[in-house]
């Protein structure tokens, strides 16, 4: 009676401190971590490279990414060659930097070693809209969320969180959302293929990136201090595809305990949707090739700032009020270009219309 009574005593306590360190089961943390790579994704243009699942706490590439010269990850297994993917531990502090949980001077260091174009990103002043041109004028404000803690790099079994990513979402002129992860379904390595109980892909066009926790057996699993406890051919098991890191397939499906062939007790997480809207109006790409980030549109949507009454089908930049400020740079930048045989530019106070068709 006593140890049954301590028992129930125990269960609470544990619960609170998972609380209290915003760890909660491995589900919450896979869930903090999708909105982790979001931000990420919003700073950067390109998803993070993943650390080294065989590194010790303090080694480099423990809990961080780590890139060489030329922008190429240099922490995570390289599975493929140089369009294959990327398999690692979960890089939590710059996930952190990138979801503004750093303070004081670790903020202002990171700020500012961000590119010119980005720093202002982290003041968190901008506004999403969806179906604009239907006029009902549904905005929602960008949220933060918990931030990522150094201890989510584990799962709650106290093993590593395995961070797979295709490699060319990790550099910004080859990341580009609005085209498929590579277009010659004959050739898979250019994206992560996840595979369902039948071995059917949950996503002909690949996904960019997979988390997945090894599961209560912790097969194949690194701890902390990245060694390996159960070798990932330890038994049979639909869960060796996400632990023998031999290729760019993995498998997500409903957990079975029975150990025999269809073994699985992962818990597998690979989408950005809730975590970085699918709908966002705008997305990094380096349109120029030039290394060089650019501001660009997904198809069909529009930025829209302080919403009018109506949107036109062919707006793409909408002011409802305020001023367009553009001020003249050392270089003598500043203008506003219209190119085409219809130069126009019009406003209440200014009209300039190489066809004098301005109003009266």
């Amino acid at each position: 009676m006593v140890f049954a009574m301590m028992g129930f005593l125990l269960a609470p306590i544990y619960y609170v401190m998972f609380s209290l360190m915003r760890m909660g089961p491995t589900d919450q943390r896979l869930e903090t971590i999708r909105y982790g790579i979001g931000e990420y994704y919003r700073i950067w243009g390109r998803l993070p490279c993943p650390g080294n699942l065989n590194a010790a706490p303090g080694a480099a590439g423990y809990d961080a990414e780590t890139r060489n010269g030329t922008n190429v990850c240099t922490s995570g297994i390289n599975v493929g060659g140089a369009t294959g993917i990327y398999i690692g531990s979960v890089p939590v502090q710059d996930l952190a930097a990138a979801m503004d949980c750093l303070s004081g001077t670790q903020r202002a260091t990171y700020v500012g070693n961000l590119p010119v174009d980005a720093q202002n990103i982290l003041q968190r002043n901008l506004t999403r809209m969806r179906d604009a041109a239907k006029g009902n004028a549904e905005k929602y404000a960008i949220q933060k969320q918990n931030c990522v803690t150094v201890d989510m790099l584990l799962d709650e079994y106290d093993n590593k969180i395995v961070y797979a990513v295709s490699q060319i979402t990790t550099r910004i002129a080859t990341m580009d959302p609005a085209l498929d992860l590579n277009a010659n379904p004959a050739d898979d390595m250019g994206k992560i293929i996840i595979r369902d109980n039948v071995g059917q892909a949950l996503s002909s066009k690949g996904q960019w990136f997979v988390l997945a926790s090894l599961g209560k057996d912790g097969k194949g699993a690194h701890d902390r201090f990245g060694n390996v406890g159960i070798p990932c051919t330890a038994q049979p098991g639909f869960d060796q595809e996400n632990c023998d890191h031999a290729n760019n397939i993995f498998r997500s499906m409903p957990v079975a305990l029975t150990n025999d062939a269809n073994h699985f007790d992962d818990e597998v997480d690979y989408s950005l949707d809730n975590a970085l809207s699918e709908h966002s109006f705008w997305y990094w790409k380096d349109l120029n090739e030039d290394g060089q980030r650019d501001l660009t549109f997904q198809p069909n949507t529009r930025i829209v700032i302080d919403t009018p009454a109506t949107v036109g089908a062919n707006d793409k930049v909408v002011l409802g009020a305020g001023n367009l400020a553009i001020k003249q740079d050392a270089g003598g930048g500043g203008n506003i270009e219209v190119q085409g045989t219809d130069k126009g530019f019009y406003s209440p106070k200014f009209c300039y219309d190489t066809g004098s068709s301005c109003p009266p």
